[in-house]
């Protein structure tokens, strides 16, 4: 098991749960998104993410409604630890190490 998770905390996908895989992966609107989010807000192809093992490196995708860390606007490509909010135009979710809640 993937030793990271998306956790989503508000918005229409609250409550799900994304196993993190090693490589890119695109958050977004689009068919066939890695993680794949219903939420309006959300662009079609919002933010990729590069996970190697624990880490994490997030980077927004040109989206209409940005990306944010820990509340504060993205402009290239920024590091992510367990525990911090990734902000989708408004769509919030968490990082974590599989097994925390």
């Amino acid at each position: 098991m993937p030793p990271l998770q998306l956790v989503v905390t508000g918005g229409a996908d609250a409550g799900q749960v994304f196993a993190l895989h090693p490589g890119e992966l695109i958050i977004g609107r689009e068919e066939g998104s890695n993680i794949q989010l219903m939420d309006r807000r959300v662009s079609h192809n919002h933010t990729l993410l590069r996970v190697r093992g624990e880490q994490v490196i997030v980077e927004d995708l040109r989206s209409t409604n940005g990306t944010k860390v820990n509340g504060v606007t993205i402009s290239g490509p920024i590091h992510m630890l367990p525990g911090d909010q990734l902000d989708l135009g408004g769509v919030l979710l968490v990082l974590n190490l599989t097994g925390d809640a």
